[in-house]
């Protein structure tokens, strides 16, 4: 087993084993300009959000706080002095807590509905990854991508002729298949993990990939990452930050939500998205290792990790009346979960008395497990008070259970739930059973965070709307994954049939890339160099045997002789089907002929 502990000053991931979970995890300088330039009119803005705000911890020993000072404490503890036990305790705006068990009706807890995580609706009838894949990041999808790309090219276009210039080969409209392929290609990088190198690298003729070459022009390439566009600026509403790619974010947020069954226990945290450019809602975390970004709010799942919502950060937004900020984010991104009795486990940024009590009510029906922090005005003076180290106080009210948690010596943890009730300790580590539930239960958001990372398609870029398409192209694979770990897992015949992250991502970048392939091999004037890759990588043997020399009917002239030689002949070219004379022709081996064609063939770059 491992166990990863991490501090709220740094970025780390739970990697407790759990079921499909623990299958997920046994896995084994930047270049900004792609995509093009930022819009001329985006403002930039970058916001701090401190440590405070962004609390992230693996390990409840680590979410500490400082004790009261020793005049309160002596003040909290003169009533047991005079030999009058405290039966309850107060907040600074007069919430009440009693120091005994309030009696319930029934144990909320063991009479909880069990969910068996897993696939549901369109995604119960795929088998291979990339039908899990083909219902989140969907055809629809691509065609908006294929049309409002379009449309940006097609500007392109007058722009360039407007001004007396010449359109290239390269500077034409594009279909699905290419946008495909265009996909494909950055799933493939992100496999081999050399999305920070230039595209001029990687198309290299000695130190590029054959499949960046056989799939496209490297002109061309970036020229669809330039224009590559996720809505129409003419119609795009002033007053929304997230226009640009809000329809497209959306579709696949609704398909995230609509394929998979979520677990009894969800995660609610903070996924930040690395990003340096120019972008109105760019924030600054410094315990997050990218520091710079674009933050999501998701909701995981968190047994298997699987994004089930998310909720984009674009700054002050209008909320509704009666919430606060934290409140409003938490009860937007656990839409889907609501009603369901589900457990939600938060971290200090989200966990409130009031939360929690409005959470366990119509029309939500959630219960809620979280740190607290100390300053809420209903947590009262004796639970800031540092016990002996290793030791608990519990404070109660109505369905909220409230622990004090002395880790060391003058140190505290403060954790609230309405799902744990119990004050028995841990049989292993002796402790109490609500910090056991948040250790091995809060690190959902985290570990998806470390998957996406891990073979990130992700490329240095200025324009933010590009790099939520990025995080999206991860996000997609990830959850593809885990629906077909869930699907083969749920099979006891089919549980070691489940894939790695690498193989999953090869098979959906081969997918992708394959009918890219298939259609430029068609092309007549395609060099030899680059058809040769393409049915290496198709593995078509296209090599002519000498019993079936292809010929022509009649004598013609060689097409590579001068026309005062007026050599006539019937030898046809296998690869370009032009006829050619003796002094034209030549006879090697499979294995020369392939290194000759790689050596002699010019760059395409």
């Amino acid at each position: 087993m491992f166990l990863f502990l991490c501090s709220a000053r740094r970025m780390s991931y739970n990697l407790r084993p759990r079921s499909v979970g623990e299958a997920l995890e046994q896995e084994e300088p930047e270049i900004v300009d792609f995509g093009g330039e930022s819009s001329n009119d985006e403002s930039d803005n970058v916001e701090q959000m401190s440590n405070d705000d962004t609390d992230e911890a693996s390990d409840l020993g680590e979410i500490e706080a400082e004790v009261e000072n020793p005049s309160k404490q002596s003040r909290a503890s003169l009533s047991r002095a005079r030999g009058r036990p405290i039966t309850t305790m107060k907040g600074k705006n007069g919430y009440t807590w009693s120091v005994k068990p309030v009696e319930r009706n029934s144990n909320r807890r063991s009479s909880t509905r069990i969910y068996i995580p897993g696939p549901a609706n369109d995604a119960l009838q795929c088998e291979e990854i990339v039908q899990f894949w083909e219902v989140l990041f969907t055809t629809e999808m691509r065609e908006l991508i294929v049309k409002y790309t379009n449309i940006k090219i097609d500007s392109t276009r007058r722009e360039i002729t407007d001004k007396g210039g010449i359109l290239q080969t390269y500077h034409h409209t594009t279909d699905l298949i290419e946008i495909n392929g265009f996909i494909g290609l950055l799933y493939y990088a992100g496999i081999w993990r050399v999305n920070h190198i230039g595209v001029k690298e990687l198309w290299s003729n000695t130190e590029g990939y054959n499949m960046y070459r056989a799939t496209m022009p490297g002109r061309r390439f970036i020229f669809l990452s330039q224009s590559i566009r996720f809505d129409d600026k003419t119609r795009r509403p002033q007053n929304n930050k997230f226009a640009c790619i809000e329809e497209l974010w959306n579709m696949f947020i609704e398909k995230c939500k609509w394929n998979y069954k979520p677990h009894n226990f969800c995660t609610v945290d903070e996924q930040l998205l690395s990003f340096r450019g120019r972008c109105g809602f760019r924030v600054y975390i410094k315990s997050k290792p990218d520091r710079y970004g674009l933050k999501l709010v998701t909701l995981n799942d968190a047994k298997t990790f699987y994004m089930i919502n998310a909720v984009p950060y674009t700054g002050k937004v209008h909320i509704e009346k009666g919430l606060s900020v934290s409140e409003d984010v938490f009860f937007k991104v656990t839409a889907p979960i609501h009603g369901t009795e589900r457990s939600v486990i938060c971290d200090n940024w989200f966990t409130s008395i009031p939360l929690i009590e409005k959470a366990f009510k119509d029309p939500y029906k959630m219960k809620i497990t979280g740190t607290i922090r100390s300053n809420k005005r209903e947590i009262p003076l004796e639970m800031k008070i540092a016990g002996d180290a290793e030791t608990g106080k519990y404070g109660f009210h109505e369905n909220i259970t409230l622990l004090s948690w002395t880790p060391r010596k003058n140190k505290i943890v403060l954790v609230a739930s309405s799902y744990v009730t119990s004050t028995e300790n841990e049989a292993e580590s002796h402790k109490p059973l609500i910090i056991s539930h948040y250790n091995t239960t809060k690190g959902g958001t985290d570990v998806f965070d470390k998957l996406c990372h891990s073979y990130t398609v992700s490329r240095g870029t200025k324009r933010w709307p590009l790099r939520f398409f990025f995080g999206m192209l991860d996000q997609a694979a990830v959850n593809s994954r885990i629906l077909h770990t869930c699907h083969k897992m749920n099979d006891s015949e089919k549980a070691n049939e489940r894939l790695s992250g690498r193989e999953s991502q090869k098979q959906i970048a081969f997918y992708l890339l394959k009918p890219q392939l298939q259609r430029r091999l068609e092309t007549p004037s395609l060099r030899v160099g680059i058809r040769k890759s393409i049915e290496s990588i198709l593995s078509i043997d296209s090599t002519p045997t000498q019993e079936h020399r292809s010929t022509f009917e009649k004598r013609v002239r060689c097409a590579l002789c001068d026309r005062k030689k007026d050599h006539k002949t019937k030898a046809k070219c296998p690869s370009c089907s032009r006829a050619m004379c003796d002094d034209h022709r030549a006879y090697l081996c499979i294995d020369c002929a392939g290194v000759q064609s790689i050596h002699t063939n010019s760059s395409i770059f």
